[in-house]
């Protein structure tokens, strides 16, 4: 037992110093400055490719394509025209309801201006722009500027 222990350190010893020698040996050879000698080619032709750009400057060239960008497509819009949108406000009629007259089966509606006169409208008649279209016993239907709508009667 006291054999394999005393090999095992031995062995252990042994590698360790065969890894620090290999080690060691690529050390030297990447940072010992070594002339270069017959077999040796990458200094030849690194003479070679400076004797031959001697002189010469970079250009930059900003027109070359680079192979490597990705760009995705440009999909091209066109610039609709400006248009300015009409808002068409619509504004309360002139005039207003005082209410629905029933007589001889005819129903008409009592309608008065601002100014305070007072009309007797039927279904076709038109005041200031205000045509009439219906009249029923608790509202009047008219049209003023391109909209129809109602006037319901209030009872007091």
């Amino acid at each position: 037992m006291a054999l394999v222990k005393r090999n095992g350190k031995l062995l252990t010893k042994i590698l360790a110093v065969l890894v620090l020698a290999v080690w060691g040996e690529i050390a030297f050879q990447l940072f010992a400055k070594k002339e270069p000698g017959p077999g040796d080619a990458t200094p030849v032709i690194m003479d070679r490719v400076r004797a031959h750009t001697a002189g010469q400057k970079y250009i930059f060239k900003d027109n070359v394509r680079d192979p490597f960008a990705y760009f995705k497509p440009v999909i091209q819009v066109q610039k609709k025209k400006f248009v300015p949108l009409i808002v068409h406000i619509w504004t309360p009629p002139p005039v207003s309801l005082e209410g629905v007259m029933l007589g001889n089966g005819r129903r008409t509606a009592i309608i008065a201006d601002r100014a305070g006169q007072t009309y007797f409208l039927s279904p076709g008649d038109t005041l200031d722009g205000v045509s009439i279209l219906a009249v029923m016993d608790t509202e009047v239907s008219y049209r003023y500027d391109r909209k129809d709508t109602n006037w319901i009667v209030v009872r007091n």
